[in-house]
């Protein structure tokens, strides 16, 4: 994301998510973007959460090439190291944001209507970066009204790993495409034996999330039917039915 009070930081966004990202079939940051900033000087704060010391050594690398390549361009990383959507949207309100952030896209379309961000567009057109580089489930979810307000820079997508050893000795058939709830509650509660449990469920929103959605749910608001449905049910392997415990456990 970025705040409306700097054109240099967009550029400077766009050079450095192509460039750490790669995106497909996007331009060459050092052909477009770094000259568009070469003739520009001034400071550049980036502000996002720190999720390992490689990617921060990552980001760190990309922002120091930029320099390099811009050198009347300083760019400074400033990690939030906790509650950071709420530190995040205190610094919007005072006026105190970093230039360029992170967003997570189950919160950014509250950012994106209070008018506080940059609309990417024109900026994306001359780059060469265009919505189609990316998956469009990604781009869309940083969208609003018609104007791109954040470029994705990574997602992690969720997937269910199952021991095939413990399936054939419990005579579980193996999962299949069409599976449904009642199929992975039945096969957890026959894998469910002794010291081993049929399903490992961390307690984390990002997992939930899917089964809320399934359900019929929404984010916004889950006190209803489908909301309640998917909490028994994501709940229920371990609170009901002793089927489940925390990977940490």
């Amino acid at each position: 994301m970025v705040s409306r009070k700097s054109l240099l930081s967009v550029v400077a966004l766009l050079a450095l998510v192509i460039g750490a990202c790669g995106a497909p079939a996007a331009t060459s940051p050092s052909a477009t973007a770094g000259a568009s900033v070469a003739a520009l000087s001034g400071d550049i704060r980036i502000s996002g959460w720190s999720s390992s010391p490689t990617e921060d050594a990552l980001l760190q690398d990309s922002i120091n090439a930029f320099m390099a390549a811009n050198p009347t361009v300083k760019v400074k990383w400033e990690p939030i190291a906790q509650d950071y959507e709420t530190v995040l949207k205190t610094n919007l309100a005072a006026g105190t944001e970093a230039d360029v952030f992170y967003a997570d896209i189950f919160w950014i379309d509250s950012l994106m209507k209070t008018g506080k961000l940059l609309a990417l567009d024109d900026l994306m057109a001359k780059t060469g970066t265009k919505k189609e580089d990316f998956v469009s489930s990604l781009i869309n979810a940083f969208s609003y009204n018609g104007k791109v307000y954040g470029i994705p820079k990574d997602f992690n997508t969720l997937g269910l790993v199952y021991n095939k050893d413990l399936f054939k000795a419990a005579g579980v058939a193996e999962p299949t495409n069409d599976w449904t709830w009642t199929d992975l509650s039945a096969a957890a509660k026959k894998l469910t034996t002794g010291s081993v449990v049929g399903l490992s469920l961390p307690a984390d929103a990002a997992r939930f999330v899917p089964f809320l959605w399934q359900a019929g749910g929404d984010l916004n608001n889950i006190n209803n039917a489908a909301g309640q449905a998917a909490v028994d049910f994501y709940t229920g392997f371990e609170a009901k039915d002793s089927v489940s415990k925390l990977p940490s456990e």
